[in-house]
Order: C-alpha cells, then sequence, then structure tokens
C-alpha cells in the first residue's frame, strides 16, 4: 500500500475532526466567558444601583439589599456550576 494514500485517505480527516473539535471547544469556553462577564455586571448593578430616592428607592423599602444580593450571587454561581458540569 502507498504511504501517500493512507496519509491522505486516513490521517488528513483525522487531522480536520480534531481541528474542528478545538474550535468547537474554543467557542464554548467564549461563550460560557460571555455568561460570567454578563452575570457579574447583572450582581454588580444589583448590588450597588439606586434607582432613586426615598420613598422609592432602596433607601424607601425595608428590604435587606445585602443579603438579597448575597442570595443573587449565590443563584447566580449555582447556575454557573450547572452549566460548567
Amino acid at each position: 500500500m502507498d504511504w501517500i494514500l493512507l496519509g491522505f485517505a486516513v490521517i488528513t480527516p483525522l487531522s480536520l475532526l480534531v481541528g474542528i473539535a478545538f474550535r468547537r471547544r474554543e467557542q464554548a469556553l467564549v461563550e460560557i466567558a460571555k455568561f460570567k462577564s454578563f452575570s457579574f455586571q447583572l450582581f454588580l448593578s444589583h448590588c450597588i444601583w439606586d434607582w432613586g430616592e426615598a420613598p422609592d428607592g432602596k433607601s424607601g423599602t425595608d428590604i435587606d439589599w445585602i443579603q438579597h444580593a448575597d442570595d443573587v450571587l449565590t443563584e447566580l454561581i449555582s447556575i454557573g456550576d450547572e452549566n460548567a458540569g
């Protein structure tokens, strides 16, 4: 059997499949990084942003916003763990 023929018939498709698999993996990692970034920005805006003065803003409610922000962070982390696994 000619080795050149073997190289084109077997090795070339295998190397292409490995390249495609790595491109898909890299794209998935980029999308996961985007999700993490968006989640973190959502958490920060939820934690820091005050949408107005009393009685309509954060200071005008009886909600413990620090505890609420911690609950949101816990939920976002659990979502990220579910997506990573």
